[in-house]
């Protein structure tokens, strides 16, 4: 290796592109390369040595007689590779601008000469860095603007704009139009203002344009009752504009909307949240009704009269009758023994036991005295009722038929009051399918179920079951073990 060469890949290695002796990271980079050619370490030493005693400019190495050396090369082809990139983006984007103005392909714009001197323009202030270029040339014809984008030296991110821009003021009242068939709550800012913005920045407006000519049902597009929402359409539009749609959740009118509701009515021409059939549900397919249910959701609606705060009644009163009993059992805290008595506050109290709420009323009754048992089921019989009282069952759901070898079975009393609850939320909405989601970015599996197979399907977390449901709060929470 030449002296020039040694430079260069010093240079090249250097944080600021060029070597400092004072620097001591430079002086690493330096004898790394310098053992990298095999040098004996007493001879870098050396050599570093005399460099910090007499330096020389080493900002700008020459580059005589080093056209064919390996670090030459691979600088130039960094460079031509960089080149040919931008290059390919240019010509991209440039031809997707010509389509669009082009009558000849689709989408057909049919633009006026007017809205086409005023492009035109537009490309003359754009370009006006171009010596080359006659900023005083005003086209009014398809043909004359198309040649004036090829002589022109406009930028990917400028040709993408003026697309994104083009289309929008184009197909906006026809794409908004579609919006509103499918229902009021499409036509938010949130909604149709996000969706139409992101596909003039991702370039998908044109496909949406085609497809809403001809949007698939879902059963075209998910024969299947479990898949993936995002795959019908992957080799149609862009994943970040898919991944949009399917994380959209605006509520409208007071009603919640959840994730991937929105994407179901936009993208299945059967799917709607407006229909004339009386039918309960999120959405309404054909003239039935379909519920759409996250991973972790609460399987309950705006109907229910029991929320995730309904246990904080019980578990105060819980924690006054322990207080105020001759039992004062002891719980970790940060490493310390903690009496009840030394509690302040129920939330704190209940937060110190383990388990899901059902397994720290089992928890309790354990530590209990023999005496202290019995009054202490009959409070937590009466608060469950008292905070459950639209449940169904409400009577077989008292903790004191759970009793098993005087102890509580948490798990199937846990099991048997998630039934209950998604019963109560069938009964009330009276829906006839439900549709498992995972809406997580960059996901989307889903699965269709009917109404009537839900209960016989439900099985506690970690189960296995098709639908495994478990205590987080005041509420279950459920999901289909098939959603990924």
């Amino acid at each position: 290796m030449t002296l020039d060469e040694l430079l260069l890949e010093w240079s090249y290695r250097s944080e600021k592109g060029y070597p400092l002796v004072g620097s001591p990271s430079d002086v690493s980079i330096l004898k790394e390369i310098l053992r990298e050619l095999k040098l004996p370490e007493d001879e870098i030493d050396a050599l570093v040595d005399d460099l910090e005693d007499d330096p020389q400019d080493l900002n700008t190495p020459g580059d005589d007689g080093m056209e064919d050396s390996p670090v030459q090369k691979e600088k130039e082809k960094q460079n031509q590779d960089k080149f040919d990139k931008d290059t390919k983006k240019q010509s991209e984007e440039e031809q997707d601008l010509i389509s669009i103005i082009d009558d000849t392909q689709e989408p057909l714009l049919n633009l006026s000469s007017e809205e086409l001197e005023r492009l035109s323009q537009k490309i003359n202030t754009a370009d006006e860095l171009n010596e080359d270029f006659d900023g005083d040339q005003i086209e009014n014809t398809e043909e004359g603007l198309i040649q004036q984008i090829k002589d022109a030296k406009l930028s990917p991110e400028v040709l993408k704009r003026m697309s994104a821009e083009l289309l929008g003021d184009k197909l906006g009242f026809e794409i908004k139009e579609y919006f509103g068939k499918g229902g009021k709550a499409l036509l938010q800012n949130e909604v149709f203002g996000v969706a139409f913005s992101k596909m003039k920045e991702t370039g998908d407006i044109i496909e949406f344009v085609k497809y809403i000519k001809n949007p698939m049902s879902f059963r075209e597009a998910y024969p299947s009752n479990v898949g993936n929402l995002m795959t019908p359409f992957e080799n149609t539009f862009s994943a970040e504009f898919l991944s949009t749609l399917l994380r959209m959740d605006k509520g409208y009118s007071g009603i919640s909307v959840g994730k991937g509701e929105y994407f179901l009515t936009l993208l299945c021409s059967d799917v709607s949240f407006d229909s004339p059939y009386e039918v309960e549900g999120d959405l309404t397919w054909g003239d039935k009704g379909m519920e759409v249910k996250n991973a972790g959701a609460k399987p309950t609606g705006q109907k229910a009269e029991y929320g995730p705060n309904s246990h904080d009644a019980m578990f105060t009163n819980i924690f006054s009758f322990i207080k105020n009993s001759s039992d004062n059992p002891t719980f970790k805290v940060k490493g310390k023994e903690i009496p009840t008595s030394k509690f302040s506050n129920m939330k704190n109290f209940r937060k110190a036991i383990k388990g899901r709420w059902p397994y720290k009323i089992t928890t309790l009754y354990g530590l209990l005295s023999p005496e202290n048992k019995k009054p202490f089921i009959d409070l937590v019989d009466k608060e469950f009722k008292n905070a459950y009282k639209g449940l169904p069952n409400n009577n077989e759901l008292e903790l004191s038929n759970f009793i098993e070898d005087e102890n509580i079975n948490a798990s199937k009393f846990e099991l048997e009051w998630s039934r209950s609850v998604v019963k109560d939320y069938q009964q009330a909405h009276d829906f006839d399918f439900i549709l498992f989601l995972n809406a997580i970015e960059g996901k989307g599996g889903y699965e269709l179920m009917l109404s009537d197979d839900i209960n016989n399907n439900l099985g506690l977390k970690g189960s296995g079951s098709p639908i495994e449901v478990y205590a987080q709060d005041g509420l279950p929470r459920w999901t289909a073990s098939s959603v990924k």
